[in-house]
């Protein structure tokens, strides 16, 4: 389409919460959601290999992954927690720094676990997720994550190959993704796709991310 000039090289996506909430892909233009605030832009990060122009992976930086106990929100410092982050709507979860996901698991009520046997965090599939809301900055906007939406209940372990005395445990929503400036691999997966609209400009070689308003 965009090839044959039928639409401008955008197209954006807005992902429901839940099977009540209307998902979105939009080509051209944006999906019919409601927004609150602005749209903030930040460049694209070209994959590792790949041409400039030409993007078979949706990357960007991330000032901070936090939420307002880890520590204080007002002393988060871009780049102090952030990093190089790969947007993936078809992750169930989103990677960050492994001291905020480990952290922010303990305040799941039960607390989720990290079974070595397992390898990541999982949860009781009725947990109540964490009161403190999750932030990502991303180019000096703050976009706020309710701590429910990191509740993965409807992804059992059984379902995923995973038997045993875990198979009736499900998914965090937050995992680790590594360590900053070494070898992190963080993604903005499911719960943070779910609250913002994605703006995909490839023409203009950037993102842009509004804060969704349900």
């Amino acid at each position: 389409m965009v090839s044959d000039r039928l639409i401008p090289p955008v197209f954006s996506l807005a992902l429901g919460r839940s099977n009540s909430d209307e998902s979105y892909i939009a080509f051209g233009g944006l999906p019919p959601v409601k927004v609150d605030g602005n749209f903030t832009s930040t460049p694209l990060i070209p994959a590792p290999g790949s041409s400039s122009t030409e993007f078979t992976t949706y990357r960007l930086d991330v000032d901070a992954f936090t939420y307002g106990g880890y520590p204080n929100a007002s002393a988060v410092k871009p780049g102090q927690f952030g990093g190089n982050a790969l947007t993936d709507s078809g992750t169930i979860t989103i990677n960050v720094p492994n001291d905020i996901a480990d952290a922010y698991n303990k305040l799941f009520d039960p607390p989720a676990i990290f079974p070595a046997e397992v390898g990541f965090w999982i949860i009781d599939c009725k947990a109540h997720g964490p009161k403190e809301p999750f932030y990502v900055v991303i180019n000096s906007t703050t976009f706020t994550f309710p701590g429910s939406d990191f509740v993965l209940g409807d992804v059992l372990l059984s379902d995923n190959g995973i038997g045993g005395k875990y198979g009736n445990y499900c998914f965090s929503g937050i995992q680790e993704g590594g360590i900053w400036n070494s070898t992190g691999h963080f993604t903005l997966g499911r719960p943070f796709m779910q609250n913002v609209v994605a703006v995909h400009d490839v023409g203009a070689q950037e993102m842009r991310f509004a804060q969704r308003k349900y």
